[in-house]
């Protein structure tokens, strides 16, 4: 991935499936709902198009990130600075078309869900959105802990913490074991998201990711 070409165009794709899609919405379509999965709002079809100006705004953001470590790269004193600087960049633009893809998925789904919802009108979701999250959550922290020990030492990408970012050999061990349990984490929410669903499902997450972040934790504080 030489380019930034693959998260934008990501959004693009966003705003044209809403584009396609706004026409064939009803004029109110369910915009939130509670825990339980009933539709406890609803709003103008025109809301659809947070999901896309969302994506924007954090295509943007990805994208300071890229400029800042290419600034890095360009005045880098040493091959060193510029190597890691640019193997950075490389992470940061798989970590944007990992989130992007994950924020594209999920409005997919809500606009065939509401669409379904509102032609019924349905009082409780049509589809379970805990365990599509829950889902594309694991597959996100998978495809990151399979980056993350390619991150060089910095302060925006990896596994950030004091100690790792005062010495080289303990970042590289900690982004090693960390992107091990990104990818043993993400699994485990994939697979129980799909047995489980609901907010059991959503709960147990959060509680794969806690455990996650303790244990990786407890592994840099002994190094």
């Amino acid at each position: 991935m030489k380019n930034n070409k693959a998260f934008w165009s990501i959004v693009v794709i966003a705003f044209l499936a809403t584009c396609v899609a706004h026409p064939f919405l009803p004029d109110r379509i369910p915009m939130h709902y509670d825990i339980q999965g009933n539709i406890d709002r609803w709003g103008s079809k025109n809301e659809n198009f947070i999901f896309p100006i969302l994506l924007l705004l954090f295509s943007f953001f990805w994208q300071g990130m890229i400029y800042f470590f290419q600034k890095k790269a360009s005045k880098s004193k040493s091959e060193k600075e510029k190597v890691e600087a640019e193997n950075n960049i490389k992470v940061i633009r798989v970590a944007a078309v990992a989130t992007n893809l994950l924020m594209l998925g999920i409005q997919i789904v809500a606009t065939m869900a509401a669409y379904t919802e509102a032609i019924k009108g349905a009082t409780v979701a049509s589809v379970d959105f805990n365990m599509i999250t829950g889902m594309m959550l694991g597959i996100l922290l998978i495809v990151l802990g399979n980056y993350m020990p390619k991150a060089k030492q910095n302060a925006v990408v990896g596994f950030r913490t004091a100690k790792t970012l005062s010495d080289d050999e303990i970042w590289k061990k900690a982004n090693h074991f960390a992107g091990i349990t990104f990818m043993i984490a993400g699994l485990l929410i994939v697979v129980e998201s799909i047995l489980l669903g609901g907010m059991a499902s959503m709960i147990l997450s959060l509680a794969i990711i806690l455990v996650t972040s303790v244990v990786d934790m407890i592994y840099v504080a002994k190094l």
